[in-house]
Protein backbone atom coordinates (compact mmCIF):
# COMPACT_ATOMS: atom_id res chain seq x y z
CA UNK A 1 0.00 0.00 0.00
CA UNK A 2 1.35 3.46 -0.84
CA UNK A 3 0.90 6.99 0.47
CA UNK A 4 -2.08 8.36 -1.52
CA UNK A 5 -1.27 10.52 -4.53
CA UNK A 6 -4.18 12.80 -3.50
CA UNK A 7 -2.33 13.87 -0.33
CA UNK A 8 0.84 16.00 -0.69
CA UNK A 9 4.01 14.03 -0.10
CA UNK A 10 5.69 14.06 3.30
CA UNK A 11 7.90 17.14 3.40
CA UNK A 12 10.78 18.39 5.46
CA UNK A 13 9.51 21.47 7.27
CA UNK A 14 10.88 23.44 10.19
CA UNK A 15 8.73 21.26 12.47
CA UNK A 16 10.01 17.89 11.14
CA UNK A 17 11.61 15.71 13.80
CA UNK A 18 13.41 12.39 13.47
CA UNK A 19 14.41 10.23 16.42
CA UNK A 20 16.30 6.97 16.51
CA UNK A 21 14.87 4.05 18.44
CA UNK A 22 16.89 3.46 21.62
CA UNK A 23 18.82 0.30 20.73
CA UNK A 24 20.39 -0.39 24.13
CA UNK A 25 19.47 -1.48 27.62
CA UNK A 26 20.91 0.54 30.48
CA UNK A 27 21.16 -0.67 34.03
CA UNK A 28 22.50 0.83 37.24
CA UNK A 29 25.29 -0.82 39.16
CA UNK A 30 26.04 -0.62 42.88
CA UNK A 31 29.12 1.42 42.13
CA UNK A 32 30.81 2.91 39.11
CA UNK A 33 29.25 3.60 35.74
CA UNK A 34 26.08 1.82 34.69
CA UNK A 35 26.11 -1.01 32.17
CA UNK A 36 24.86 -0.83 28.59
CA UNK A 37 24.10 -3.68 26.21
CA UNK A 38 22.41 -3.91 22.80
CA UNK A 39 18.67 -4.55 22.54
CA UNK A 40 17.64 -7.19 20.02
CA UNK A 41 14.09 -5.77 20.07
CA UNK A 42 15.00 -2.09 19.63
CA UNK A 43 12.08 0.24 19.00
CA UNK A 44 11.67 1.66 15.52
CA UNK A 45 12.89 5.10 14.47
CA UNK A 46 10.15 7.74 14.47
CA UNK A 47 9.40 10.74 12.26
CA UNK A 48 7.11 13.54 13.46
CA UNK A 49 5.36 15.86 11.04
CA UNK A 50 3.37 19.05 11.16
CA UNK A 51 1.98 19.53 7.67
CA UNK A 52 -0.48 22.16 6.39
CA UNK A 53 -3.25 20.69 4.25
CA UNK A 54 -6.44 22.01 2.72
CA UNK A 55 -9.77 20.54 3.78
CA UNK A 56 -9.90 17.97 0.95
CA UNK A 57 -6.39 16.75 1.89
CA UNK A 58 -7.57 16.40 5.50
CA UNK A 59 -10.55 14.31 4.34
CA UNK A 60 -8.22 12.13 2.26
CA UNK A 61 -5.79 11.68 5.18
CA UNK A 62 -8.63 10.74 7.53
CA UNK A 63 -9.94 8.17 5.03
CA UNK A 64 -6.44 6.81 4.45
CA UNK A 65 -5.86 6.41 8.20
CA UNK A 66 -9.28 5.05 9.23
CA UNK A 67 -10.31 2.98 6.19
CA UNK A 68 -7.28 2.10 4.08
CA UNK A 69 -4.94 1.53 7.04
CA UNK A 70 -7.61 0.12 9.41
CA UNK A 71 -7.20 2.92 11.97
CA UNK A 72 -3.44 2.99 11.51
CA UNK A 73 -2.80 -0.71 12.09
CA UNK A 74 -1.56 -1.39 8.54
CA UNK A 75 1.67 -0.16 6.98
CA UNK A 76 2.31 1.87 3.85
CA UNK A 77 5.25 2.68 1.59
CA UNK A 78 6.54 6.20 0.93
CA UNK A 79 9.86 7.87 0.28
CA UNK A 80 11.65 8.89 3.46
CA UNK A 81 11.52 12.71 3.41
CA UNK A 82 15.20 13.15 4.34
CA UNK A 83 16.86 10.30 2.44
CA UNK A 84 14.38 9.92 -0.48
CA UNK A 85 14.71 6.12 -0.04
CA UNK A 86 11.48 4.11 -0.19
CA UNK A 87 10.56 2.89 3.32
CA UNK A 88 7.66 1.17 5.04
CA UNK A 89 5.89 3.26 7.69
CA UNK A 90 3.09 2.90 10.24
CA UNK A 91 1.24 5.61 12.15
CA UNK A 92 2.10 5.70 15.87
CA UNK A 93 -1.33 7.18 16.65
CA UNK A 94 -4.13 9.02 14.90
CA UNK A 95 -3.35 12.32 13.19
CA UNK A 96 -4.46 15.47 15.00
CA UNK A 97 -5.83 18.47 13.15
CA UNK A 98 -6.10 22.15 14.03
CA UNK A 99 -7.55 24.97 11.95
CA UNK A 100 -5.03 27.46 10.53
CA UNK A 101 -7.25 29.80 8.49
CA UNK A 102 -9.79 29.56 5.71
CA UNK A 103 -9.64 26.05 4.22
CA UNK A 104 -6.21 25.27 5.73
CA UNK A 105 -5.53 22.85 8.58
CA UNK A 106 -2.40 21.76 10.34
CA UNK A 107 -2.03 17.99 10.62
CA UNK A 108 0.29 16.61 13.30
CA UNK A 109 1.26 12.96 13.25
CA UNK A 110 4.10 10.58 14.03
CA UNK A 111 5.20 7.67 11.88
CA UNK A 112 7.46 4.79 12.78
CA UNK A 113 9.89 3.35 10.26
CA UNK A 114 9.29 -0.37 10.04
CA UNK A 115 12.25 -2.79 9.84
Amino acid sequence: MAWPATIPALNLTNTYQESLGDASYRSQTDSGPGKTRPRPDAPNDQLSFSQVYDSSDVDDLMTFYTTTLSNGSATFVEDHPRTAVSKTFRFVGPPQFSHVSGPLYQANFTLEVMP
